[in-house]
């Protein structure tokens, strides 16, 4: 059912409003990685055992990466728009 899953929630998304179109939705989750990964992990890293905060670590590296994909993916785009002259 995972195919179902994906169309369902882009739906609970528009109908929350969260689903803005264009660049604005990946610019927002550049923000929200960012945040988890300067902040959030940081923090619960903080506050648990060293072991917990590996993991975390982990995480964070993992995130690293999304967050450079995102990027990549957002000044492509951002070039791409560029290209059409209208």
């Amino acid at each position: 059912h995972e195919e179902l899953a994906v169309p369902e929630r882009r739906l609970q998304l528009e109908a929350a409003g969260q689903v803005r179109g264009g660049n604005q939705d990946l610019e927002a989750a550049l923000a929200e990685e960012r945040y988890e990964n300067d902040s959030l992990y940081p923090r619960m890293s903080g506050e648990v055992d060293a072991e917990t905060a590996a993991v975390f670590a982990q995480v964070v590296a993992r995130q690293q990466e999304h967050l450079a994909r995102l990027d990549s993916l957002l000044d492509a785009m951002t070039r791409s728009s560029g290209d059409f002259s209208g």
